[in-house]
């Protein structure tokens, strides 16, 4: 599925190449001939990205809903452009560019459309206007599994499966713990390394979440689709989620907090003067002058820092952990460095990374030029292999042997007889 990134891209793709043209607008597969005839020939005045979700605004009062779903894409094509496919649902015609869009969900309505979707989705990382504090309070009440919520687009929007296996990697989260188990360090860790990830991918259009040095070796992802952890090398355990998804995870990496119960007895209630609710921060975490060793050693791993040293050590790095505010969220940072589409493709080309792994939706006529040289080269390629295989290795049929004249001889011999 197009993940958040994707979608991203292609809305600031779309404002650069699209906004204020007007298009001649026409649903090739008859799927969306009622929404084409309303936006025909009106100005494209704005284009949103919520999550996985993408908002076209045409004229003053026409939304366009786009969901690509597995396997859709919207490829902008010089005039006169491609033959549009059995999937094309919008083309939009214009005499700079063509767009054809192919999508699992496509639909249109008024500027209440927009408003009504992105009130059911959770914060999304890429947009400036994320609350986490939203998915803290969500988590809270969630009685589901820190994966499930990761998926689920109405906690928090925009991650999908690749995501969600590197994300709680990263976070040293194991993915089947109760999201209302969650300690708030963890929150802050997820949701970091949510924003900085997603805006990684963004900027570079491809899902790489290793460092420098191990992406330098051949590694592109820790957990997701490995055998073998990247960083620990103990093997990746999956397991398919409930809604079939599998879930990548590094048993080393990721442990579960394991919890014994012993054999119960009735509670014998006694009264207590000495019991008191453990006193909090405003922002829901303990005073670190009042935390054990064990209790700030705890947190600083679940926000990915050291744990070791001496008591004094340790509250004075948590001290300096806490100060850190949380990454800005949205696109605002990172978007002078994005990736061009054909880039982002040949990036992935020289990866050896297949275009099945992570499914693109950007698509231009930079990066058709790329794709069909890259195709044509692996076909030449394959054909050379082909002709030096037929000369070395296939043997040529025998030639056949004349008739031994002994042999006919002795058979004339034997006439004559």
């Amino acid at each position: 599925m197009v993940e958040g990134h994707q979608v991203h891209r292609v809305a600031v793709l779309h404002a650069k190449k699209l906004l204020q043209k007007k298009f001649k607008a026409t649903s090739p597969n008859g799927r969306f001939t009622e929404g084409a005839k309303l936006i025909d020939n009106q100005p494209l005045r704005r284009v949103e990205a919520v999550g996985k979700n993408l908002f076209y605004f045409f004229g003053k009062s026409h939304v366009v809903h786009v969901h690509f779903g597995m396997s859709g894409q919207f490829k902008l094509e010089d005039p006169p452009g491609s033959a549009p496919s059995k999937n094309t649902r919008l083309r939009l015609e214009h005499k700079d560019v063509v767009g054809h869009l192919s999508a699992m969900t496509l639909k249109h309505g008024g500027v209440d459309l927009f408003e009504t979707k992105r009130a059911t989705l959770g914060p999304d990382p890429l947009r400036a206007d994320a609350d986490p504090e939203r998915l803290w309070t969500g988590l809270r009440k969630a009685k589901k599994s820190i994966g499930e919520v990761l998926m689920d687009q109405a906690l928090v929007a925009g991650i999908g499966n690749i995501w969600r296996a590197e994300i709680l990697f990263l976070a040293r989260v194991h993915p089947g713990l109760a999201a209302m188990n969650i300690t708030r360090p963890q929150f802050e860790s997820l949701w970091s390394t949510s924003v900085t990830l997603l805006k990684k991918g963004f900027q570079t259009g491809s899902v790489v979440t290793v460092t420098e040095e191990e992406a330098a070796k051949g590694l592109r992802r820790y957990v997701y689709n490995q055998s073998h952890c990247g960083r620990c090398q103990a093997g990746v355990r999956s397991y398919p989620d409930k809604n079939k998804r599998t879930v990548y995870f590094c048993p080393v990496c990721q442990k579960m907090p394991g919890i014994s119960t012993p054999a119960s007895a009735p509670v014998r209630v006694f009264n207590s003067r000495c019991t008191k609710a453990p006193e909090l921060n405003p922002d829901g975490l303990p005073p670190i002058a009042k935390m054990t060793k064990a209790a700030m050693a705890e947190e600083l791993e679940a926000r990915g820092a050291d744990p070791r040293g001496s008591k004094a050590v340790l509250a004075q790095r948590l001290n300096q952990v806490r100060a850190v505010p949380l990454p800005k969220s949205g696109t605002a940072d990172v978007i002078e460095g994005m990736t061009t589409p054909a880039e982002a493709a040949k990036e992935k080309l020289l990866a050896g990374e297949g275009r099945n792994v992570e499914h693109v939706a950007e698509f231009d006529e930079e990066t058709r030029r790329l794709l069909e040289n890259a195709s044509a080269s692996r076909k030449r390629k394959a054909g050379r292999r082909e002709s030096k295989q037929g000369g070395e290795g296939v043997q040529q049929p025998a030639e056949p042997q004349p008739k031994r004249r002994r042999q006919s001889q002795r058979v004339v011999q034997r006439s004559k007889r």
